[in-house]
């Protein structure tokens, strides 16, 4: 049972009605899906992450540890607008829990809307399931022999070679046709050029207008370069920019009320 994902983005609109939340997923990213237990692998599971966002420039989501009560909703911002999952496979991957968002629900949403899936192995067996039950059925389903996973059960981890091999699997998907990856990478910044370099004229000009010159190089450090990407930006995008590239916290507010506006110049 295959659909496209025409009908994963009209399910995901109707999810999310809400303007903030539309406002929140204004850009198609890749999810990265993980079994969150505070244990080794969810620690090697965020050290990809990182390595995507900050080292490859992917659009990439992932679900707080500390989400508490928005953990489901943070889960589900995350399924309705993905154009592609990373599948961090450890043993106990896609266990069906008591949590109606556990990785289970994951497998099982990109099977039914025919999301592509990039799969990680980090556990000696395969298919993954301790249990055996409907889990272990839902990936079979899912990762069929024919797609291929990066295999990382027998070779020690490097959570940045991994997060290039990862990028790479994602290029071929733009290429095959799979994906279009238009919102998913981000432009690499040459760390040797001048902050003045590192945006482009438009994008400069336009942050002048708005008052944010002193966003260029924290905007610049996240890899946005242009006005399509600067009117993409979303809250998530934001507050990691705040927290880890100095972006001024009240320039937050300014440049989401501009993307809420539709980016009007």
């Amino acid at each position: 049972m295959n659909t496209t994902n025409h009908r994963s983005s009209e399910r995901a609109a109707t999810v999310f009605s809400n303007q903030k939340a539309q406002t929140m997923l204004s850009c198609k990213h890749v999810m990265m899906s993980a079994r969150f237990l505070g244990d080794a692998d969810e620690g090697k599971a965020r050290a990809l992450f990182r390595n995507l966002r900050d080292g490859e420039k992917i659009n990439v989501y992932m679900v707080e540890a500390d989400a508490g009560e928005e953990f489901g909703q943070a889960t589900a911002d995350g399924l309705g607008n993905m154009e592609v999952m990373i599948a961090f496979i450890t043993s106990n991957y896609g266990e069906k829990t008591g949590s109606r968002f556990c990785s289970f629900y994951e497998v099982k949403w990109c099977y039914e809307y025919d999301i592509p899936v990039v799969p990680i192995q980090v556990c000696p067996e395969w298919p993954p399931g301790r249990s055996g039950g409907p889990g272990t059925n839902m990936i079979k389903l899912l990762l069929t022999p024919s797609v291929i996973r990066l295999n990382w059960s027998n070779k020690e981890w490097d959570a940045a070679a991994c997060a290039k091999e990862v990028a790479q699997k994602l290029r071929n998907l733009v290429e095959k046709g799979i994906i279009s990856g238009e919102d998913i990478f981000l432009e690499k910044v040459d760390p040797t050029a001048g902050v003045g370099a590192q945006v482009d004229v438009e994008l400069s000009t336009l942050l002048q207008k708005l008052d944010l010159s002193d966003a260029v190089e924290p905007l610049a450090k996240y890899g946005i370069k242009s006005v399509a990407h600067f009117n993409r930006l979303n809250e998530r995008m934001l507050k990691e920019m705040v927290a880890d590239h100095g972006l001024p916290a009240f320039h937050k507010g300014l440049i989401l009320e501009h993307v809420t506006q539709g980016g009007a110049g």
